[in-house]
C-alpha cells in the first residue's frame, strides 16, 4: 500500500499480487487438508511464493546494493530449507495418536 500511496504502481501492485498468492497458498497446502501428502510436496509451493518475494522486495527497493546489503547475506536464508531435510518424508497423518500408545 504504501509502495501505491508514493505512485510505484509496478511495485504497488506486484506486492499485492505475491501478498495475495501468498494467503492462497497457504490456505490451500495446509498440512491439515492433505493428511497423507509428504511434508515436502506441500512446503514446495508456498517456500518458492516466500523466495518470489524476497526477489520482489529486492526489485521494489531498488535492488541489493540500494538496501545497504551484498549478496553474501542472502546465505542467511539457508537456514529457512532445514524442514526439507528434517520433514521431508512425513505426513501430517504421521503425528496422529497411535492405538495403543500413552497418551501425553
Amino acid at each position: 500500500m504504501v509502495f501505491l500511496i508514493q505512485g510505484k504502481w509496478a511495485q504497488g501492485l506486484s506486492g499485492m499480487l505475491v501478498f495475495i498468492a501468498a494467503v492462497v497458498t497457504i490456505m490451500a497446502f495446509s498440512l491439515w487438508r492433505h493428511p497423507s501428502t509428504p511434508l515436502w510436496r506441500l512446503m514446495a509451493v508456498p517456500y518458492g511464493v516466500f523466495f518470489i518475494s524476497i526477489a520482489w522486495a529486492i526489485w521494489a527497493y531498488g535492488g541489493i546494493e540500494a538496501t545497504g546489503l551484498s549478496w553474501w547475506n542472502l546465505l542467511w536464508l539457508f537456514p529457512v530449507l532445514i524442514p526439507f531435510g528434517t520433514l521431508s518424508k512425513r505426513r501430517w497423518s504421521d503425528f496422529d495418536a497411535k492405538p495403543g500408545a500413552p497418551a501425553d
